[in-house]
């Protein structure tokens, strides 16, 4: 009898998250496997790369207006003419103000969402999915997985994360760094935790790499990429002063930035005022960034944070060359003149790193042998190994 899977995500969008369960969903064997897909929200790009057989749930709109502001939750419930649950959404307001834990809040929803039973249920992104899955009644086995590279809690909320985080049976996170940083903010559940790298399909990059690119590099330019969501934490201010720092020193730059995000319009700015609308160029989301990251010569990560970073993960299979800042979540990837340069979280030391590579050929030769020569750490077996011990519990 096949073991029944249930996995819940904020959602299916552009994003290094979402496409890593993407990934772990098409090598998980449905012969082995029923699976279910609960989606928090209708933003699902990447929904086609879905296998057929995968299960796909979306909540309904009462859970939507239940997590909005109180006002808006109240007057969306009254005009369904769901009068009990206003009234239940308006007491657990009031509990939270006079710091009354909001367990119930989440014991309530998910047993109303979710009423299947599964062997296994995973939330697979911290946040709304795992304080639904942590309080679900109808689960034998409970996993957490766990993306993010750092930890910015208040003690409230640290309170919180630790009961919900005990309700699970095993807390996955993406990378060594990320597990010593789990455990540090929560000692008490070190027995729990393990290590598991993000999958990374390799063939599949490979060949949506072939594909033409929908915007070429200049001829005779510097080619650099930088792929990610424009959020404060990726630091791509640092990225504008560290092109606008080379232009000014004669480089002929074509920066490209994949990604959209809040920080557009601060971002756009900020090129403008560089006047370096003719080298760095923000080109939004892209289903399929692979062929222009095959064309470029230099990929820069300047994150304050990462976890396991599947786009620097994803170079490196396209053989580039990585200039990455010196955090954490980074240093199981890049070794600093071997496979690429980290660098300090300042414009200076990024373009310092990035004129290395262009002035250094004996040494940017080295570093392209060195990525040619090295192994992704995955390969299709031990991919479908790791996913059934996990999964049967």
């Amino acid at each position: 009898m096949k073991n029944r899977l249930l996995f819940v995500c904020e959602s299916l969008a552009l994003g290094g998250t979402e496409r890593s369960l993407v990934t772990l969903l098409r090598f998980i064997d449905t012969n082995l496997f029923d699976i279910d897909l609960l989606l928090l929200d209708h933003n699902d790009e990447l929904r086609k790369e879905l296998p057929d057989n995968i299960n796909i749930y979306y909540v309904n709109d009462i859970y939507h207006y239940w997590k909005y502001p109180l006002f808006q939750a109240l007057r969306y419930l009254i005009a369904k003419k769901k009068y009990s649950l206003a009234i239940i959404r308006l007491l657990i307001s009031i509990m939270d103000k006079i710091n009354i834990r909001i367990i119930s809040m989440h014991k309530f929803i998910v047993n109303t969402v979710i009423t299947a039973h599964y062997d296994v249920a995973i939330a697979y992104m911290h946040g709304q999915s795992t304080n639904l899955i942590a309080y679900l009644n109808n689960a034998k086995f409970k996993i957490a997985w766990y993306h993010i590279g750092i930890f910015c809690l208040t003690h409230r909320y640290k309170c919180h994360d630790l009961i919900m985080y005990k309700q699970f049976d095993k807390i996955i996170t993406v990378s060594e760094s990320c597990r010593v940083m789990f455990i540090n903010e929560f000692p008490d559940l070190s027995n729990k935790v393990i290590v598991y790298m993000n999958i990374i399909d390799k063939s599949e990059i490979h060949k949506l790499s072939i594909q033409p690119v929908i915007r070429e590099f200049p001829k005779g330019s510097i080619k650099i990429i930088s792929v990610g969501r424009l959020s404060k934490e990726k630091r791509y201010d640092l990225s504008i002063e560290a092109c606008k720092l080379l232009v000014d020193s004669r480089y002929n730059i074509c920066w490209y930035i994949i990604g959209e995000g809040n920080e557009y319009p601060l971002l756009r700015t900020q090129i403008d005022e560089y006047e370096l609308g003719n080298n760095l160029f923000l080109l939004g989301k892209l289903l399929n960034p692979y062929p222009l990251i095959r064309e470029a010569d230099i990929f820069v990560s300047t994150s304050c944070f990462e976890g396991d970073p599947i786009a620097i993960r994803e170079a490196q299979i396209l053989n580039k060359c990585i200039v990455v800042s010196d955090i954490p979540g980074t240093s199981h990837l890049i070794t600093d003149g071997k496979n690429g340069f980290r660098t300090k979280l300042s414009a200076a030391s990024i373009s310092s790193a990035i004129q290395r590579y262009i002035e250094n050929t004996q040494e940017a030769h080295n570093i392209r042998i060195n990525i040619s020569n090295s192994k992704e750490s995955h390969n299709t077996e031990s991919i479908t190994e790791t996913i059934n011990r996990i999964f049967n519990i």
